[in-house]
């Protein structure tokens, strides 16, 4: 079957496609799909040939525009203490 193009839908309309397709809709970060959000990309594309039962990866945009599909981890970079590391010198 040929993947719809969810993207500016809601995630409750998305669903509803996806399931009458009888297709499922999964993140790409494991979070559920649910709530307020519009969908913003998809993988496979529109119009791309899908098995049934097979899921759609979407991207969702939260109600306050932020994006909450794949985000990469805050980590903080390391510190630099350039006059520190002269003190632990023997």
């Amino acid at each position: 079957m040929t993947v719809p193009d969810l993207s500016g839908l809601s995630v409750d309309e998305a669903i509803a496609i996806a399931a009458r397709l009888e297709l499922s809709l999964v993140t790409a970060d494991g979070q559920p799909l649910t709530g307020p959000g519009l969908i913003t990309s998809q993988q496979p594309a529109p119009g791309e040939l899908l098995a049934r039962h097979s899921a759609i990866t979407v991207w969702i945009a939260g109600p306050g525009g932020d994006d909450a599909g794949v985000r990469e981890p805050r980590t903080p970079p390391p510190a630099t203490h350039p006059h520190r590391a002269e003190a632990d010198e023997p």
